[in-house]
């Protein structure tokens, strides 16, 4: 696991992977973890998570990192995390404002620049929401993942799920506290292996439920 901590409420960072994976971690700032995973000399492939800057006029300094990123490898690349930022006007729905045109087009951008794509998403399209409601409510797809064509021929069928936002302004969140109980270890691996069922998205979504649950419990 590679944990880089958050500033204030803002970013936060962190790679968790099984042990059995050949994880090779290459780079790492308070806006990326940047990894390569071997699996075999033919078959590596790198993984950037990413997390795009929170005010939208430094987050130019963001869509140079992807660039940086981008060119430090040839091998087939996905970035995945939260960009701070959509794509196209429709991922962005609000009573308020609508998003601003030029924040899309440095993103789009970037995106064309680095030869990479969205790959889409199955699930609730917005994970982000601001938890107010209407008129005030304001939600919009600020989480994808974007991939390089040989990234995508390696893994056809690669799929993003989007569970449920229920408790957070977000998907999934990692609260970095639960470290230090000794028993967090036990109560993740209790709920990751109670989840076995279904194709490897649904077995994820549910590992996390159950952990959410684990962890929330009041003898934890």
């Amino acid at each position: 696991m590679l944990d880089v901590e958050a500033d204030g409420r803002k970013g936060g960072l962190a790679l968790l992977w099984n042990r059995k994976i050949d994880v090779s971690v290459k780079s790492f700032s308070s806006h990326h973890i940047e990894a390569v995973i071997e699996e075999g000399t033919v078959n590596s492939w790198r993984f950037v998570g990413f997390y795009g800057h929170h005010e939208a006029m430094k987050r130019k300094f963001s869509w140079e990192l992807m660039r940086h990123i981008d060119s430090l490898s040839q091998l087939p690349t996905v970035f995945i995390g939260d960009f701070n930022e959509v794509l196209l006007a429709s991922e962005h729905v609000s009573h308020r404002r609508a998003r601003l045109t030029w924040q899309m087009n440095n993103f789009n951008q970037a995106v064309t620049d680095c030869g990479i794509f969205d790959i889409g998403c199955k699930g609730y399209p917005y994970p982000w929401s601001n938890n107010f409601i209407a008129p005030f409510s304001t939600r919009a797809r600020l989480d994808r993942a974007l991939a390089g064509r040989d990234w995508s021929n390696m893994f056809p069928n690669a799929e993003l799920l989007h569970g449920s936002t229920y408790h957070s302004d977000h998907l999934s969140l990692f609260e970095e506290s639960w470290c230090l109980y000794e028993n967090s270890i036990e109560v993740v691996r209790e709920s990751w292996n109670a989840n076995r069922e279904g194709n490897p998205g649904v077995i994820v979504f549910n590992g996390i439920r159950q952990c959410r649950l684990g962890l929330l419990r009041p003898n934890f």
